[in-house]
């Protein structure tokens, strides 16, 4: 079970953001850190998770169905709200992307956590990474509207593969160590 920053998830979290911080905590083996909604430098990622094979990761959660979507590029999504009004966000995908580098220059502030010299000298000393996770979308809905071709498949998660209680379909869902 992952050490989670906060213990228990606030309650105003989206259904989706529970989801996964259950996921996350109870499937990802001990030394494995998940923060959700840590403050930095003035944003709110919604996940920065922390592990001695994975390095650091920033996943965006996205509660988006079908309907919600109207059109979408790499850069830039129009959204419908429920009350059926189109508004222009940055991509979720670029959203993380940015958190990602955020956290990236902060942490290269501590001249411990980076390269000195060689071909790698000022690089982070570990892996870092974004990704993006839908969890009111399956794999079938993302295929069928296009978006594998705006957001890579490696750098997105679906519902099957984030709810060990979502249908029958568990085969990419995180399994506990």
């Amino acid at each position: 079970m992952a050490v989670t920053v906060p213990e228990t998830i606030r309650s105003s979290a989206t259904s989706g953001e529970r989801i996964l911080f259950r996921t996350l905590k109870e499937y990802l083996p001990d030394d494995y850190i998940v923060y959700f909604e840590p403050e930095i430098q003035g944003t709110r990622p919604d996940f920065v998770i922390i592990g001695p094979d994975l390095g650091l990761i920033v996943l965006e959660v996205k509660d988006y169905t079908r309907n919600t979507l109207y059109q979408l590029n790499k850069d830039e999504w129009t959204i419908r709200d429920t009350s059926g009004n189109l508004h222009s966000v940055k991509s979720p995908l670029k959203q993380a992307r940015d958190y990602v580098f955020k956290i990236n220059d902060v942490l290269k502030k501590d001249k411990n956590l980076f390269q000195t010299e060689g071909k790698n000298q000022f690089k982070l000393k570990f892996p870092y990474g974004y990704g993006v996770v839908f969890t009111r979308l399956n794999q079938k809905q993302v295929l069928e509207d296009g978006i594998y071709s705006i957001i890579d498949p490696d750098s997105m998660l679906t519902r099957e593969e984030i709810d060990p209680d979502y249908g029958s379909s568990r085969r990419k869902c995180l399994h506990k160590s």
